[in-house]
C-alpha cells in the first residue's frame, strides 16, 4: 500500500531533509517542498523521522493511500519569536516609545533563541509531532 509522508506547510523552513526510516530501514528523505510516498507492506509499522541531533518515533497504522504529517516541536515557538521580532522593529521604526530600555528589548532578542534551544534539546528524542 502507498502512504505519502509530508511535513505541514506552515512554519520554520529547513532547507535540509529529514530522514524517515521505516521498521528501522532507510525509506527516502522529505522535507517541506517534497512529499516522499513509499510502499509498506504492513498496516502497522514503526515510522522514525530523524535529523542531525533530532529524532522521533511513533507507531502508525494506515490504510490504503494515507498521508502522515509532521512538524517539529519548535515550529510555533520560532513563529512567534519571528513576530515578535517583526513588531519590535517595526515599532523602533517607526520611533514609538516603548516604555523598556533598550537593554531590555535586546536582551529578550537573545533570551527566546535560547530558552527554544534549551526546549528542543530536553526533548530531542520527541522532536517531531507525527500525526497519523
Amino acid at each position: 500500500m502507498k502512504i505519502t509522508i509530508k511535513q505541514k506547510p506552515f512554519g520554520y523552513f529547513k532547507i535540509t531533509p529529514y530522514l524517515v526510516f521505516v521498521d528501522g530501514e532507510l525509506a527516502g528523505k522529505v522535507n517541506r517542498c517534497k512529499p516522499l510516498t513509499i510502499d509498506v507492506e504492513k498496516e502497522e509499522f514503526e515510522l522514525t523521522i530523524k535529523d542531525n541531533f533530532y529524532k522521533s518515533t511513533r507507531r502508525c497504522q494506515v490504510k490504503e493511500d494515507s498521508t502522515i504529517v509532521f512538524d517539529t516541536i519548535d515550529n510555533f515557538p520560532m513563529c512567534l519569536y519571528v513576530l515578535y521580532l517583526i513588531a519590535i522593529i517595526s515599532l523602533i521604526c517607526l520611533r514609538v516609545n516603548l516604555y523598556l530600555p533598550a537593554s531590555a528589548v535586546i536582551a529578550t532578542m537573545f533570551v527566546f533563541p535560547v530558552l527554544i534551544l534549551i526546549y528542543d534539546i530536553i526533548n530531542r528524542k520527541n522532536y517531531f509531532l507525527i500525526e497519523n
